[in-house]
């Protein structure tokens, strides 16, 4: 019914789910197809799939608009659904969709990063662990979450600009919605950061165009006095401040020590908060 299919899951539910696929497998609950009767005159055809980029999906834009704890448990329900489909591409194709569609309707950095760490975490009892963790962490890597990484870096980079462009050219920034959560827990996340391997969740080349956002203003040298007004006391350049973090990790292949100086000098124009404990 349509209430049925508008209906989400509380915390308490997910958590019951995730316990006893824990215990089953997923095939008991979604079998690749199949149909469920509710009543007497309602046959409803499931699929994995379908369960993934309807039912799920919803309960986390849910629980990520209330701030629950059940986000986390979302998507260990997810990995366990899309871990259980045969083929690499169709894992790819449901992840892809999710993400896209969690991108669309706005949900906040602080859910997808949680959703990457959650996506990519090892289970504790999974006889392939190593394995596990390795072909996780490339089904997160894809070009919805290259683009999306991308975009945020030029709207973010755009935003610090303009702030400091403000304070000295007295111009007038245009608002703009600005997506909800922790922006720096997001970078840090797609950086590999907070994981013990330390591998990152989007391509070089995104790592790259963070780097040249970073440092977009030290390529005009005859400005010296407009780039110094850019005191961020704040250390509110996350991007910034995330590539620095990165680059102090022992064993960073990332970053170059040419464009280490390069974020340090940058870091050096802005001043403040970043440059006094990261730089």
């Amino acid at each position: 019914s349509g209430d049925r299919s508008n209906k989400s899951c509380t915390g308490d539910e997910v958590k019951l789910l995730l316990n006893i696929m824990e215990i089953c497998t997923v095939d008991d609950f979604f079998p690749v197809r199949g149909k469920v009767k509710f009543s007497e005159d309602e046959m409803v055809t499931i699929s994995i799939e379908h369960f993934c980029v309807n039912d799920l999906l919803r309960w986390i834009l849910v629980h990520s608009s209330i701030a629950t704890t059940a986000i986390e448990t979302d998507f260990e329900i997810l990995k366990k659904c899309i871990q259980s489909m045969p083929s690499f591409n169709r894992q790819k194709q449901v992840w892809e969709t999710i993400l896209r569609e969690l991108i669309k309707s706005f949900c906040d950095f602080t859910t997808l990063a949680v959703g990457l760490s959650t996506m990519t975490r090892r289970i504790h009892n999974d006889k392939n662990n190593e394995s596990f963790k390795s072909s996780h962490a490339d089904l997160v890597r894809c070009a919805v979450l290259d683009s999306f990484a991308s975009e945020t870096c030029d709207q973010m980079m755009n935003s610090y600009r303009q702030s400091h462009h403000l304070l000295r050219d007295y111009d007038i920034i245009e608002s703009s919605p600005k997506r909800k959560g922790n922006l720096l827990l997001f970078i840090t996340t797609c950086l590999g950061i907070h994981d013990s391997s330390h591998k990152s969740l989007v391509s070089t080349s995104v790592i790259k165009h963070w780097i040249n956002s970073c440092l977009v203003l030290n390529t005009d040298e005859s400005h010296l006095e407009e780039k110094l007004i850019l005191e961020d006391e704040a250390g509110s350049n996350y991007f910034l401040k995330a590539l620095l973090i990165l680059a102090s990790l022992p064993g960073c292949e990332l970053i170059s020590t040419e464009e280490v100086l390069n974020l340090i000098f940058e870091s050096w124009f802005e001043g403040g908060m970043i440059w006094n404990e990261y730089a």
